[in-house]
């Protein structure tokens, strides 16, 4: 997370989703399940969408989640990106 200029809405669900369960002090449910990490891409993308969706909802009510999608980005490896469409309710 960065250390300043965290206001902007986009920011902090940028930062959620960078963040994993147990990282944040006082606040261990933030972020999203690492035991997802360890699961084949094919298995755990649903619950990842899941809990990313969870995630932005409980912790940036500035936002309304339009979709939520995870990518392939490396698909040897089983890495992924999650992207969140997101609109401002303020």
């Amino acid at each position: 997370m960065k250390a300043s200029g965290n206001g902007e809405q986009k920011k902090c669900v940028e930062n959620l989703l960078k963040t994993f369960r147990s990282e944040v002090p006082y606040s261990r449910i933030k972020g999203l399940d690492p035991r997802n990490l360890d699961k084949p891409a094919d298995i755990a993308h649903m619950e990842v969408e899941a809990d990313a969706l969870w995630l932005i909802d409980t912790y940036e009510p500035r936002v309304s989640t339009d979709d939520i999608e995870t990518v392939r980005i490396k698909k040897e490896n089983g890495e992924f990106a999650v992207i969140a469409s997101i609109r401002n309710t303020e």
